[in-house]
């Protein structure tokens, strides 16, 4: 398996939502939805981008679902875990409303 070398802070920064939001240049309002079963990215990784949302004025939600793995929305359609993307969605509308 070949070996990445680490990228710079440069090359990161203009990719990286959470820098975006660090800098002030990340307006839109933003829903974030995370499993606490997520084995990929820990969910505290996204209360914590929420967080950075609220300080810089961003109008975001937030929901951490119990149990709910990596992608569960694509994978479990239909399951009682659904019902937090279809709040997510009608949070969003409710904001292009605004707009």
């Amino acid at each position: 398996m070949p070996m990445f070398a680490q990228p710079e802070a440069g090359e990161i920064v203009p990719i990286s939502p959470r820098a975006q939001i660090e800098q002030g240049a990340y307006r839109t309002p933003t829903f974030l939805v995370h499993g606490t079963g997520d084995d990929l990215i820990p969910w505290r990784q996204t209360q914590g981008t929420y967080e950075a949302l609220v300080e810089r004025g961003v109008p975001a939600g937030v929901r951490i679902v119990e149990g709910a793995e990596h992608l569960f929305d694509l994978r479990e359609r239909g399951n009682k875990n659904w019902s937090v993307v279809r709040e997510a969605y009608g949070w969003l509308v409710e904001r292009l409303g605004d707009a």
